[in-house]
């Protein structure tokens, strides 16, 4: 039986330079349950191949974004291959599946546990009689029973086959080479607009720093990034991961909060020397208000204090900026001030967006003026301004990357690095 893994996507206005690119990671660890039953699986992502789609199995997955898509390529699969079967997975079909009953899909994979997938690959390449909790089938007769929440992290790590053939062409901006990473699932805190927060129905759960480095060591690259929404919560957490990093050599991309950055100066400065060499920060906003209104759990000055701690570490990192739709001129204004009096070096902008599956989305769901699910990218304006004209909201915010640009050494040189590769390659980047 051939089990075609293929991953979904949706251009986003970032696309033609794309300052982010990934391995499938959510595959990989598909990809290593169909190897472990010794199936044929094959993983196609067409960020870095095409390829044509032809399998006794096809398992598409994608994000919200990708949602459309992904229900037209399954009604295409069936309408050219009828007898193949088609399998929806992801964070959108586990969070959202209602949204897909209607569709060409056989099966939906409901649960994130590696185990209900299994379960699945054997009842449908040997015939066995086993649970299909956690699974949605859409067939003549549409069943599904709810699987248990996952309590503990499983043990099985991805297939890396892929990215060893693709690995060249990944980063994170600047950063080459780089191998994706997780360490939990789910997310301990209640940010409200985090959609993450939903997955295991917001049960989290997480594994050793000793188990994560048992990994890394099996896979090869220059740089590791950990995508978890948060890496270190606390001090205790941090002592840990200094005992089990201690005399290595891998280079780390890892999320912390401001509020642990900003009261944990001293050990900031030991993460670095433990190979840490990229923080990721969500400061989401400067306004006080903003902060309260997501639930962020600290005010501006928290942010600052980050700032300070992390440029006294001389630890690089990338802060993250989310736009309030409420935001008015000035608050753009104000934003581009705080970001030149604090010298910043690496930022991103993203525009507030609630996500389906999340209780905001019901909260605002009245305002929303686009409901494109490839626009739900945090790029797009879906909801209504509360103070400015959309179009002025749309100049405002693409006038903050016209900032970065001429702001941001790092942004000009990731663009002057990318033509130059471009370049070499023939222009085929």
């Amino acid at each position: 039986m051939k089990i075609i893994l293929k991953k979904v996507r949706r251009k986003t206005p970032f696309s033609w330079i794309n300052p982010i690119k990934v391995e499938p990671l959510e595959l990989e660890y598909l990809k290593a349950v169909v190897d472990d039953l010794d199936l044929n699986g094959v993983i196609i992502d067409e960020l870095y191949h095409k390829e044509k789609v032809i399998g006794d199995v096809v398992v598409l997955n994608g994000y919200n974004t990708a949602r459309d898509q992904m229900m037209t390529e399954a009604r295409q699969l069936k309408e050219r291959s009828p007898k193949t079967i088609v399998i929806g997975s992801g964070v959108d079909v586990q969070i959202n599946w209602k949204l897909y009953e209607k569709s060409a899909f056989d099966y939906l994979v409901i649960s994130n546990q590696l185990s209900v997938f299994k379960n699945l690959m054997e009842y449908l390449a040997f015939n066995k009689q086993i649970s299909l909790s956690g699974i949605y089938s859409l067939n003549a007769e549409p069943s599904y029973v709810e699987s248990d929440v996952m309590t503990s992290f499983e043990t099985i790590n991805p297939s890396r086959t892929y990215f060893d053939r693709i690995k060249h062409q990944t980063r994170y901006l600047l950063y080459e080479n780089v191998a994706l990473l997780k360490r939990s699932h789910s997310c301990p805190y209640a940010c409200e607009f985090c959609f993450c927060k939903q997955l295991n129905k917001g049960q989290y759960v997480t594994r050793s720093y000793d188990a994560l480095l048992l990994e890394m060591k099996s896979v090869k690259a220059d740089y590791y990034w950990v995508v978890d929404d948060v890496f270190i919560q606390n001090e205790t957490e941090g002592e840990s991961f200094l005992k089990a990093f201690k005399n290595t050599d891998y280079k780390m991309i890892v999320y912390l909060r401001a509020d642990f950055i900003s009261t944990h100066p001293n050990m900031i400065k030991a993460l670095k020397t433990a190979g840490i060499v990229e923080v990721i920060v969500g400061f989401e906003s400067v306004k006080a208000s903003t902060l309260e209104d997501f639930n962020k759990g600290y005010t501006p000055d928290i942010n600052t204090k980050a700032i300070k701690v992390l440029k006294t570490a001389d630890l690089s990192f990338t802060a993250l900026f989310m736009i309030d739709i409420s935001d008015e001129y000035k608050d753009f204004k104000t934003l581009r001030q705080y970001i030149k009096k604090h010298d910043l070096l690496n930022y991103t902008f993203s525009i507030f967006t609630p996500l389906r599956g999340t209780e905001l989305y019901k909260a605002y769901e009245k305002d929303i003026i686009d409901f494109k699910c490839e626009h739900y990218d945090f790029l797009h304006l879906v909801l209504k301004p509360v103070k400015m004209h959309k179009i002025t909201f749309k100049l405002a915010f693409m006038a903050l990357f016209v900032f970065q640009y001429f702001h941001s050494k790092s942004a000009r040189q990731f663009i002057y690095k990318l033509l130059k590769d471009s370049f070499k390659r023939g222009g085929n980047e």
